[in-house]
Formats: C-alpha cells, sequence, structure tokens
C-alpha cells in the first residue's frame, strides 16, 4: 500500500568542518577553512513515485600566501563532456577573495517512468583589494547557475531514488540484455545556466545557455551507455560565441 511520510521531515543531513592549505593548493599557505552543510527531505513516498527537496550551504574563509594576498579561488566548470579540456565558465580566477559562501536549492519529482528535477547554485565573494589583484570598485560580487531536466523511460522503469541518502542510486532493469530482453532505455532533455559575469577584474567573467539532448541504454544494473547531443551559447571574455555543439558517447560500469 503506498505510504506519505510527515511532510518535510528530514531523512538525510550532513555537516562537515574542514581546514586546509588553500583552494589554489599552496602547501605554503596560511591556513583556511571550510563550514558545508547539506539536509534533504523526501516530502512523500509512494509505490510509484518520489519527491525529493533538498538544501545546502557552504561558507569558507580563504587562506593566505605567505606575501598575506589571499589565495586565488576558482569557480569553473567544463562543457558537459571531460574530453574536451575546456572551461568556458571560470576561465580566470577570482583575485582578492577574504570569505565566501554558497547556497545551492535542490528537487526532484517522479511518477513512474516520467521524472523532473533541478538545482540553483548562488555563490557570493567578499572582496578586499588589500588581498589581490581587485580592479573593480565593488566590496563584493555574486555569481549563480541553475539546471532543470526531464526524463522519461521507454521501457517503464522508474528512477531508484534513495530517500536515506538523498540521492539516485543503481538503475533497476526490468528485462536484461541476454535474458530475454532488450534492457532499459531512457530519453532526457536538460536546460543550463550559468552567469559568472561578475568578476574581480572587469571583463574577465562568463555566461552560457546549455542544452542536452540525451540517449541512455541500460543493457543490465551495472552498465549504461550515453549519447547525448550537447549545444550551447557562450558569452565573456573573447567576445560571443554562438552555435557550439558537443556530441559525447559514455559507457559507465558500476562494481
Amino acid at each position: 500500500m503506498p505510504t506519505s511520510p510527515i511532510l518535510l521531515i528530514p531523512v538525510d543531513s550532513q555537516l562537515g568542518i574542514f581546514g586546509g592549505d588553500g583552494i589554489g593548493r599552496d602547501r605554503e599557505a596560511e591556513e583556511g577553512y571550510s563550514v558545508a552543510l547539506r539536509a534533504s527531505f523526501q516530502p512523500y513516498s509512494t509505490d510509484n513515485g518520489f519527491s525529493h527537496l533538498g538544501v545546502s550551504a557552504n561558507y569558507r574563509n580563504n587562506s593566505r600566501a605567505d606575501d598575506r594576498e589571499a589565495e586565488s579561488v576558482r569557480l569553473r566548470s567544463r562543457e558537459g563532456s571531460r574530453a574536451i579540456d575546456a572551461r568556458l565558465i571560470g576561465r580566470n580566477d577570482i583575485e582578492g577573495v577574504d570569505d565566501f559562501y554558497r547556497i545551492a536549492l535542490e528537487g526532484a519529482w517522479g511518477m513512474g517512468p516520467f521524472s523532473l528535477q533541478g538545482e540553483y547554485l548562488y555563490v557570493n565573494l567578499n572582496l578586499d583589494p588589500n588581498l589581490g589583484d581587485v580592479r573593480t570598485d565593488e566590496s563584493r560580487i555574486s555569481l549563480n547557475g541553475y539546471y532543470l531536466q526531464a526524463s522519461y523511460f521507454l521501457t517503464g522503469e522508474q528512477r531508484n531514488y534513495r530517500a536515506f541518502s538523498g540521492d539516485f542510486g543503481q538503475q533497476e532493469v526490468f528485462n536484461p540484455l541476454g535474458h530475454g530482453g532488450i534492457g532499459a532505455w531512457e530519453i532526457a532533455a536538460r536546460y543550463a545556466h550559468a552567469d559568472s559575469m561578475e568578476h574581480s577584474r572587469p571583463g574577465r567573467g562568463n555566461k552560457m545557455d546549455h542544452y542536452t539532448l540525451g540517449l541512455n541504454w541500460y543493457p543490465n544494473s551495472h552498465t549504461v551507455f550515453k549519447f547525448n547531443y550537447m549545444y550551447f551559447d557562450y558569452e565573456g571574455r573573447g567576445g560571443v560565441s554562438n552555435g557550439n555543439q558537443v556530441i559525447a558517447l559514455r559507457a559507465q560500469y558500476e562494481f
């Protein structure tokens, strides 16, 4: 019989406190520190569906080098494929950062073979011109990004949501290949936006819109083959670049 837990009971929470040698991995730097928290909730659950809400936050007091300058902060991302060593977002490190915090909101919902998920991320960085090469009059800058994704299993499976950890686990396949079936087939679409136009050195920020269409084949519960077509538009240092395309093939095996 379907069950419905009390609304917004936390099913997973994590807290971490870290010290280290700086984001730039400079072992001579004076240690900074970071505090991180994540909590996830399952508003309701049924035999045929799931829901997920999550929030995470991170604060970092930046480390200092021997000359008392703050370590440069690197916040960058790839273009959807590690085979392409290009990072249009975060191409230049941010200088003169005293401290910064990040907040993320996440959500997912599924009913039968259909699911939706998304996440929003906000970053606030406090600048100090005495700590590095700060060329803006602003005392702080902010970055943000988000994505929205939808997927559907053509063969009737549903995503394996794990409430105890607030994530997705190994995919169940109804009719594995080699056992009279064709495996599980999933189609997916995603839109992502990243805005890091604000920078400690004006003119070095970036912004990108990213579109993805995907076809995933799971021959069995341990293996998946992924085909992705990606299209993205870029704006930032170097001008505007529209119509960039990536075709990616991936193979994954879960032990």
